[in-house]
């Protein structure tokens, strides 16, 4: 498609020495020719950060910000000559080779006034497109934005690192003798930690129908279970989830349903029960094959209906070894690859695209809700194939 004069891609051809931009209901953008930067140089690529990352919470990322956020990228597997930082400081605009801005927190009123041809305009969002829409009309910002980086993996930045887990065959064998089973509890043997509570993907439906085939406690503002976790730098450390889910009399499954039935769409629901004792009970619109092998983890896709998984779980809890055999497996298991954290994954394949230059001509098309099914349709598509289990055998 080629660029028309109301088109944003005017601020991309370098041949203007001035121009003005004007794009329906944004605010005029003065573009000026830019000094290029040296990819042979030391000076790192600026990324501001335009927007806050939650309306409350002003970092973007967990490193303080600075060049020096750098130092665990290139450990992470990022070159040495792939240098970044990252600012927040408006003032420092027209140095910036990239500007990054949170979807759901745009704001036609707080836009840049001035734009170099060179900068790549990001549109970042970490959240499934019903819960940006709510918040912003996206179509009003089509042909603005040069790059997108969502939780989608055919983002131009894909910013949940891919992560695939695979056994440690020497791990699992020492593993064969541990009786997982010694420390946990039998009575209520299903946990399930809960802020949100109506949902896209209508867990909370799910888990009512479950619960009339075996006991699951639930914790948080949608539960009657209340626990005060004191952790302060994220999920590793949260005493709730190893306390409930790893220490003695702890529960043996924990429900890792997500909220939203999206495309890619895989949270820390999961990956802050990876270490933790526990057997994960997955729900979402995600191939979990390919980031945990079979016996790992527990499918509500494998199962018609909520009954059919409480029939399981109610074996498992009557047989050590059969739960012992998952434990042992998940216990085992290790990343294919190191683990990339999002500010390694921007300055990386920024540094990738370096040169290129691109539009987001349909941004609301491409952050539409055909990434995301309704439960009824996903309920409808179950994967039985690869379990052989009879459930009626063992009921």
């Amino acid at each position: 498609m080629r660029c028309t004069k109301s088109e944003i891609c005017l601020a991309f051809q370098v041949r203007y020495h001035t121009a003005t931009v004007h794009l329906a209901g944004l605010p005029t953008i003065n573009v000026t020719t830019p000094q290029p930067k040296s990819l042979g140089s030391h000076k790192p690529f600026l990324l501001l950060l335009w927007t806050r990352f939650l309306a409350n919470k002003p970092k973007w990322f967990d490193s303080p910000t600075g060049v020096s956020l750098m130092e665990k990228c290139y450990y992470k597997g990022v070159h040495t000559d792939q240098n970044c930082e990252y600012t927040t400081d408006r003032t420092r605009l027209l140095e910036a080779d990239a500007v990054l801005f949170r979807a759901r927190l745009l704001s036609k009123k707080d836009l840049p006034r001035k734009r170099l041809p060179h900068q790549k305009y990001i549109v970042f969002e970490n959240e499934p497109p019903h819960k940006t829409w709510l918040y912003v009309n996206l179509t009003d910002y089509n042909s603005y934005f040069n790059l997108t980086a969502t939780i989608a993996w055919d983002s131009d930045i894909p910013v949940n690192s891919h992560r695939r887990y695979i056994p440690d065959w020497d791990k699992f064998a020492a593993l064969s003798r541990v009786n997982f089973t010694a420390k946990k509890r039998h009575d209520v043997p299903v946990a399930w930690f809960v802020s949100t509570c109506p949902t896209q993907s209508k867990r909370e439906v799910y888990v009512k129908e479950m619960q009339r085939y075996i006991r699951v406690d639930v914790y948080g503002d949608c539960g009657t279970k209340k626990c005060v976790s004191k952790e302060v730098s994220g999920f590793s450390t949260d005493t709730c989830v190893w306390n409930l889910l790893d220490g003695s009399g702890s529960y043996k499954f924990y429900l890792a349903f997500e909220n939203s039935l999206c495309e890619d769409y895989v949270t820390e629901k999961l990956w802050k029960v990876m270490k933790p004792n526990v057997v994960p009970i997955v729900m979402g619109a995600v191939d979990y094959g390919a980031i945990l092998p079979t016996g790992s983890y527990i499918d509500v896709r494998d199962f018609h209906s909520p009954r059919h998984l409480a029939w399981y779980l109610n074996y498992l809890n009557r047989n050590p070894e059969a739960y012992n055999n998952y434990l042992r497996h998940k216990g085992s298991l290790k990343l294919s690859r190191k683990f990339m954290p999002r500010e390694c994954i921007f300055c990386k394949r920024l540094h990738e695209l370096n040169g290129q230059t691109s539009i987001v001509y349909g941004l609301d098309a491409f952050w539409s809700s055909r990434r995301c099914i309704e439960p009824e349709v996903f309920n409808s598509y179950r994967d039985l194939t690869d379990f052989g289990v009879d459930l009626n055998a063992i009921r």
